[in-house]
């Protein structure tokens, strides 16, 4: 199901390009890169109906059926601790050093090209809050969101917005959200992202079992972490701070082809978490919404203010309104971006909407296929 889920989520950004606005804008401004599958003849058993975690290296408990190294155990960081077997016929077996598997060395060799180094080389070295990045670890089973450390069960020096970050991405799942729930595992690739670069890292462990029916996977597994993918790839500009903020969703416009203003409308929402009883979100009251066009909301970027519906910001979920004039913008598709802040003056993830801006001058509003010719006249 892992593979299948990475790769459905390959097809679900592709085929949205130019219809759905989410995929637009991320399509435009982020990289989204996908490794479906780290373990090729590993799976090739698996895909045989074998019950095959590690890969296939007959050096280590040659010629069996419990052959090879269990990847997840050989990545560099923190490699060879608890949960990473030293010995070679076990399944979770680390391999004879610290990324000796070449599918180990291939995923770190790549990691080094797509991430800079964000963070300090000790343990306790933070990532800095603006680090960008994210990056999955797909598995199976238990539905869980975890994220570092997952090799001991010290706190990570970016805890709390690590934490934040896997509760909003279980508010979509519905998966527990933990570090220690889970027992430590040494030299997981999660680990090396976030140990290595600093990138926001987390496992998901998805479904009930090894071997998903198709059924499952389309019913419950694909749905359940759609939405959660899109977040995090909406949230990847800015991990450590923008999921703390208010999340921007049902974003609405009351024309969305038009040379006239037009109403804008969203809910503004600091309430959509979800841990799996691993503790409780602090929430906040919304104390602004803002709209951009064309350019994603940051630092410098000018933005208009919605008003609340109600007349005042006072809860964590706020319905928002305001005017949009589109007399100042060119003919053409345009992207409308919408944020909120909350009380602790954080801005949270931007949501787009397509608003298509038309020429103030044109005479038919049908596509002319009302057959109606009063204009030429």
């Amino acid at each position: 199901a892992t593979a299948e889920a990475a790769l459905r989520f390959a097809e679900y950004m592709v085929e949205g390009y130019g219809v759905d606005p989410e995929r637009t804008w991320l399509l435009d401004h982020r990289e989204i890169h996908i490794i479906p599958q780290l373990n090729p003849d590993g799976r090739t058993r698996a895909e045989a109906g074998q019950l095959w975690r590690k890969n296939a290296d007959n050096a280590f408990c040659a010629n069996s059926s419990s052959r090879g190294v269990d990847l997840n155990r050989n990545a560099s960081f923190l490699w060879s601790g608890t949960g990473a077997s030293a010995n070679a016929c076990s399944e979770t077996f680390r391999g004879p050093s610290a990324g000796s598997e070449p599918e180990t060395q291939a995923i770190e060799t790549y990691l080094s090209q797509v991430f800079p180094d964000q963070r300090g080389p000790g343990l306790t070295d933070a990532a800095p809050v603006d680090a960008e990045g994210l990056f999955f670890s797909l598995h199976s089973y238990g539905e869980l969101v975890l994220y570092p450390w997952e090799a001991i069960t010290s706190a990570p020096p970016n805890q709390t917005a690590l934490r934040t970050l896997g509760r909003r991405l279980g508010f979509f799942n519905q998966y527990t959200v933990c570090q220690t729930c889970f027992p430590s595992t040494a030299g997981t690739t999660v680990d090396e992202a976030y140990g290595e670069y600093g990138v926001a890292a987390y496992t998901f462990e998805v479904g009930n079992d090894f071997f998903e029916p198709c059924t499952n996977f389309e019913n419950t597994i694909w749905p359940q972490n759609r939405e959660a993918f899109l977040f995090a790839a909406k949230a990847a500009r800015r991990p450590y701070q923008e999921p703390a903020g208010p999340a921007a969703i049902n974003v609405a416009l009351s024309a969305s082809q038009t040379a006239a203003p037009v109403t804008l409308t969203a809910r503004i929402d600091d309430t959509r978490y979800f841990s799996g009883g691993q503790g409780t979100e602090p929430t906040q009251a919304i104390t602004a919404a803002f709209f951009t066009v064309d350019t994603p909301p940051g630092p410098g970027v000018p933005a208009t203010p919605l008003a609340p519906v109600d007349g005042s910001f006072n809860t964590s979920a706020e319905n928002v309104s305001g005017t949009l004039d589109p007399s100042g913008l060119p003919p053409g598709r345009h992207l409308v971006y919408v944020y909120g802040q909350d009380t602790t003056g954080q801005n949270g993830v931007p949501t787009a909407i397509f608003l298509e801006v038309l020429d103030s001058g044109l005479l038919f509003a049908d596509g002319f296929e009302s057959g109606n010719t009063a204009a030429w006249d």
